[in-house]
């Protein structure tokens, strides 16, 4: 079985994102525009592609592009360990490469 996995299921990968909101401000006569920056979570699905065989005591899970294995008792329950261990694996790379990250997001 050939299925492309969410690389977040219930848990979310959150991404933080700056919005410039414009705001008009009347001074005397005038408007004039001001700014503010607005903070928020993005959450972020990546779609990745994993296979998944049965074995005689349950499913087994291999994503090749990022050499991670999983196991389950059924095809659901290695999907969800699938992408419990992606989240892992991204959350981990996002925070070790901060910088990186930030300027490939904006």
């Amino acid at each position: 079985v050939r299925t492309s996995v969410a690389a977040v299921s219930s848990r979310c990968i959150v991404f933080e994102t700056m919005i410039n909101v414009q705001r008009a401000q009347k001074v005397g006569m005038e408007w004039i525009m001001t700014s503010q920056v607005v903070t928020l979570e993005v959450i972020a699905t990546i779609p990745i592609d994993c296979d998944f065989w049965s074995e005689d005591d349950g499913w087994q899970g291999l994503c090749k592009s990022l050499s991670l294995t999983v196991r389950g008792t059924s095809f659901e329950d290695a999907k969800k360990n699938m992408a419990g261990e992606l989240e892992v694996y991204i959350t981990k790379l996002l925070r070790e490469h901060p910088e990186r990250s930030a300027r490939r997001i904006a």
